[in-house]
């Protein structure tokens, strides 16, 4: 900014413009990819850019936040290294992932696992090892409840002392929701 002297909101401003637009050119590229018809590839990029201000699975992250974060930029290139992989060109995708982790470390791991397993679901054919993998149906069943295990165990007194910071994880200690709460008891 200093060397091209453009205004700090002007450059936020361009910045989140490029994320949106990389998030669309992305989603337009994987679009190609799943639909023949140029209607369902433009419509399916029209449904998620309808989304990008929805919330996430129940929390306070949007798909695109309205304002310049580095989660959006992530997602733009992530989505981009996706698009290379159904394109069959799967190393042209190491370069946006790591651009990504550069940018957003924890976005880029759920990118770069995501990746991962695209790649292996689109093998031809499937690698011997990935074939042979068969379980008998009962030790499947207790094998999905296992990594599980620790969504049972009591919370920490860390992870409390990290809930009662943030007030918007608990109803009761919303503004207005605190003599509701107290009538309750």
């Amino acid at each position: 900014m200093r060397s091209t002297g453009i205004q700090v909101a002007t450059t936020e401003f361009l910045l989140q413009f490029a994320a949106i637009a990389l998030i669309v050119f992305s989603c337009w590229m994987i679009a190609r990819r799943l639909f023949p018809e140029s209607r369902a590839q433009w419509a399916g990029v029209a449904m998620v850019s309808a989304m990008f201000t929805l919330p996430v699975a129940g929390t306070a992250l949007y798909l695109v936040d309205q304002h310049l974060h580095p989660r959006a930029l992530a997602t733009g290139i992530i989505l981009l290294a996706v698009s290379r992989i159904l394109a069959g060109r799967k190393w042209q995708a190491a370069a946006p992932l790591l651009l990504a982790f550069m940018i957003h470390p924890i976005m880029a791991a759920m990118g770069v696992s995501f990746c991962i397993f695209l790649s292996l679901t689109m093998m031809e054919p499937a690698p011997a090892w990935l074939r042979s993998w068969q379980a008998p149906a009962q030790s499947s069943v207790a094998a999905a409840f296992v990594p599980l295990g620790w969504v049972l165990e009591p919370p920490t007194a860390a992870w409390r002392e990290a809930v009662n910071m943030h007030t918007a994880l608990c109803l009761y200690r919303w503004p207005g929701m605190s003599g509701w709460a107290r009538g309750r008891r």
